[in-house]
């Protein structure tokens, strides 16, 4: 059994459940299984969960599975993780179960391709006969229901696991969506029903809780997720963050939000901000005949948004691209905006932006952070700290001291720059008591 890649306990476990007088049989078996590229994890899991396979016999019993998966399209690799996330699979009878279960899912996703996909991602379900039931069952609700065939071919090949559901519960999600007003015909009907199968009735009130401190009604929170059943499914983190960005750092009104949900289906870091920062810098500019909503310019395509809010101004504001494509720094009431490399932004749980560069401590800022008496910033040999005399400075340890703001009154400053390069200083004020 050692030379099988047990481990001590797995093998006397396995021991307990199979003998053999000879190891001509189980050494027979483990040839073939790696001359159709099973690895040594793949055998080594199959022991572990069925060891009574390795009395099969190897021409008559699995051979001609393995054949018949090939013969369909399956890969060495495909039949490997198959059979060993199900090796009742090795022993069930080809001709009775094995291949009428194929030929079924064929009938619905239509092509041995798709067949294969969907076995992919819900391997153990192809030879449970209680959950091959409850799939019939189920895409013969949605049908009487009028969801059109073509959407539950492509919801069984996606979500194969949901439609393999309790029947009864099934029913159930079925008849509390079309209360809630979905339209059994379009794709989002479907959608609803993973996000409804896909978390707890507690995890549903908590993400109803979370949109409700950002001022939305449960009728909004129901438009929403008619809208879009994704965002429901975000997290309770990227709620909180894509809000408090858009409603914080941004300045959208939150119940604007409710009519663009699929927001919260992307990444805050590498799609909204980015475009986000470009829209502001050309607002910041003048350069926008019209306002754009925050669906618009979320939803676009990228060769499109290039097209439209990019390469367009690439003569008025150059950096754009740089803005896009990197998200190189955030910036507040100025026009001019260049940091070196490397250089970037990232966000708290809250939301909230925090520009980072670890060679300059005057990079490293956060919204909402104070600089007054006593504070300072620092890394390496560099410090930032506030200067009665001079405003806002920067030191080394070799104490030379650079003047980067003006004092203005009450205390507040304007930062000179933010890196060495003085060229085209970027400005980022300091209100009251030195917040940033």
């Amino acid at each position: 059994m050692n030379s099988c890649g047990l481990s001590e306990e797995e093998a006397i476990s396995a021991s307990k459940k199979v003998n053999f007088n000879t190891t001509t049989k189980p050494n027979s078996v483990i040839k073939l299984l790696k001359q159709y590229g099973f690895t040594q994890p793949h055998i080594t899991k199959l022991i572990n969960k069925r060891p009574t396979f390795l009395q099969s016999d190897p021409e008559k019993t699995l051979r001609p599975k393995f054949d018949f998966f090939k013969s369909r399209g399956f890969s060495g690799f495909d039949i490997a993780k198959l059979t060993s996330t199900d090796p009742s699979l090795l022993i069930a009878s080809l001709e009775d179960k094995l291949i009428p279960f194929f030929d079924i899912l064929k009938g619905i996703v239509h092509t041995d391709q798709n067949v294969i996909t969907t076995l992919r991602r819900r391997a153990w379900f192809f030879g449970n006969y209680v959950l091959m039931e409850n799939m019939l069952v189920n895409i013969e609700v949605l049908k009487e229901e009028g969801v059109p065939e073509c959407n539950v071919s492509k919801f069984l090949i996606s979500r194969p696991r949901v439609l393999t559901m309790e029947t009864g519960k099934f029913r159930e999600v079925v008849e509390e969506l079309k209360s809630m007003g979905f339209d059994t015909s379009k794709t989002a009907f479907l959608v609803a029903i993973h996000a409804i199968f896909a978390m707890s009735k507690s995890t549903w009130e908590m993400k109803v809780g979370v949109y409700k401190t950002w001022g939305w009604s449960e009728d909004e929170i129901l438009t929403a997720f008619r809208k879009c059943p994704y965002c429901m499914m975000a997290s309770e983190k990227k709620i909180n963050g894509v809000m408090s960005f858009l409603v914080n750092e941004m300045g959208y009104i939150a119940q604007a939000i409710v009519h663009c949900p699929e927001l919260f289906t992307y990444n805050l870091e590498k799609r909204i901000a980015p475009r986000c920062l470009v829209i502001r810098i050309l607002r910041s500019k003048g350069l926008l005949k019209q306002e754009y909503n925050i669906n618009t310019i979320a939803t676009k395509s990228d060769k499109v948004f290039l097209e439209l809010f990019v390469s367009k101004f690439e003569k008025e504001a150059p950096e754009l691209l740089n803005v896009y494509h990197e998200t190189v720094v955030w910036t507040a009431n100025h026009k001019d905006l260049h940091l070196h490399k490397p250089s970037s932004i990232h966000f708290t749980d809250d939301g909230k932006l925090v520009l980072r560069s670890f060679d300059y401590p005057t990079d490293t800022i956060l919204s909402g952070q104070k600089l007054g008496p006593g504070v300072q910033l620092s890394s390496g040999r560099n410090i930032l700290y506030v200067q009665e005399t001079d405003g806002l400075v920067a030191t080394d340890n070799r104490d030379k001291i650079r003047v980067i703001s003006d004092a203005l009154d009450e205390g507040s400053f304007i930062l000179k720059y933010l890196y060495r390069n003085k060229n085209q200083p970027p400005r980022q004020q300091q209100g009251e008591e030195g917040v940033l």
